[in-house]
């Protein structure tokens, strides 16, 4: 509950601004849409980074997964409330939220394949995504991502699910995350003198709307040095990096979906 807390007052103290260009300067106001946020399974986390935090942040392996799980998760809901209605099933304390999740992943599987989008040949509209801190266009591909043919996908086999979670909860999308890696790239050193490796936090997401058409899935990357182990700080500027990305995929994609003929 404390970190909880914690998290709450850092994301606070990061204000986001309300207000998301569209085309041609237009603002996108969803604000009568509501969003639910479905967070990665544990056995979806993978790092090999753990031993070097734990020891840093004076927690163990099991308090670190958690810490980035429901990081992610307020980071993501932070991101997403400024536009939208948002619910995380994660943070609702209630007893049937819990039997609610483990239905939803038992009645969803996984799989890599490669990115899709559903905008991709329906809209040629000039690009509106904010930058990053370090002038990137949130949800650009860097290098790496490039590179990387496939991300990991969440594969519905219930459908009756997401009609029973927009009856429920009152939805009209979904934001699934499906996997959460932090890996070290000991070949690519930033500083020998001090062995600072490059390190990326990869977050595998998809996003649907309330029919159960996939609108968006992929992969955002974010790179710092493997001295970074301070939690805190971690969580609070590294995660909103991928979670304002993933916020504005789906604006993209609502923005789109809402045009006339599409």
């Amino acid at each position: 509950m404390k970190f909880l807390t914690f998290l709450l007052i850092l994301f606070a103290l990061h204000p986001i601004s309300a207000q998301v260009a569209g085309g041609e300067g237009e603002l996108i106001t969803s604000s009568a849409d509501k969003v639910m946020i479905i967070p990665f399974r544990s056995y979806n986390y993978l790092s090999d980074a753990d031993y070097d935090l734990a020891n840093a942040n004076r927690l163990t392996a099991s308090e670190i997964s958690t810490r980035f799980r429901y990081g992610l998760d307020l980071s993501l809901a932070a991101q997403v409330g400024t536009i939208y209605d948002t619910y995380s099933i994660l943070t609702d304390s209630a007893m049937s939220s819990a039997a609610e999740l483990r239905r939803i992943y038992s009645s969803v599987s996984y799989k890599y394949q490669k990115p899709i989008d559903h905008t991709e040949g329906i809209t040629d509209k000039k690009d509106s995504r904010n930058e990053d801190l370090f002038g990137r266009h949130i949800g650009e591909k860097t290098e790496e991502e490039a590179d990387a043919k496939e991300y990991m996908n969440v594969l519905i086999r219930d459908p009756e699910l997401l009609p029973h979670l927009a009856n429920t909860y009152d939805v009209e999308y979904f934001i699934f995350i499906n996997q959460f890696e932090l890996l070290t790239n000991y070949e690519h050193c930033l500083d020998r003198s001090t062995n600072n490796f490059k390190r990326v936090i990869a977050v595998h997401y998809s996003i649907f709307d309330v029919n159960g058409n996939q609108m968006k899935g992929d992969v955002i990357n974010v790179t710092f040095g493997s001295n970074d182990n301070n939690m805190n700080e971690i969580i609070g500027n590294y995660l909103p990096l991928i979670t304002k990305g993933i916020k504005n995929e789906l604006d993209r994609q609502v923005m789109v979906s809402n045009e006339p003929n599409n």
